[in-house]
């Protein structure tokens, strides 16, 4: 094994990029403006005011270990609800992943209600929460929905 001195490393170090934190999610989509709009937003569980701008814990949705899922994955959640949702002790995974779904379509709808997104019609034409959440997701990161203050 070879040892490197202090003085090589430090060079080597010098030689890598630096790299915003914000920038590198592992391909993550964020969105500061969509995450304030939602928190606005009443709880689309309970409707109570004062929520999280909670993210999914699906993978579908880019959650892994240590990373947040796309921040067009967001759920508009009361600490409660937003608790209840991240440790799921009272859930199956199945009920999970149709809640976060149903909680994903819920939020976006909440957005368009008030004004703060356009969402075409033909999404909410799709089957299921399941395929509704996916493509208002796809869409968000593509850019297509436009977050309006």
């Amino acid at each position: 094994m070879t040892k490197i001195s202090p003085r090589s490393a430090a060079q080597i170090a010098a030689t890598v990029p630096t790299v915003d934190c914000e920038t590198v999610q592992r391909g993550n989509y964020r969105n500061k403006a969509l995450l304030a709009a939602v928190r606005l937003l009443p709880c689309v569980k309970c409707g109570m005011i004062g929520v999280h701008a909670a993210h999914s814990n699906r993978l579908i949705h880019g959650k892994g270990r240590g990373i947040k899922a796309s921040d067009a994955a967001i759920m508009a959640l009361c600490p409660a609800d937003h608790y209840e949702i991240d440790n799921g002790k009272n859930y199956t995974k199945r009920d999970l992943e149709t809640y976060q779904d149903a909680y994903i379509v819920k939020t976006y709808a909440a957005l368009e209600r008030d004004g703060k997104i356009n969402i075409p019609a033909h999404v909410w034409k799709l089957h299921g929460n399941a395929e509704i959440a996916l493509e208002l997701i796809r869409m968000q990161e593509d850019g297509a929905l436009w977050v309006h203050f």
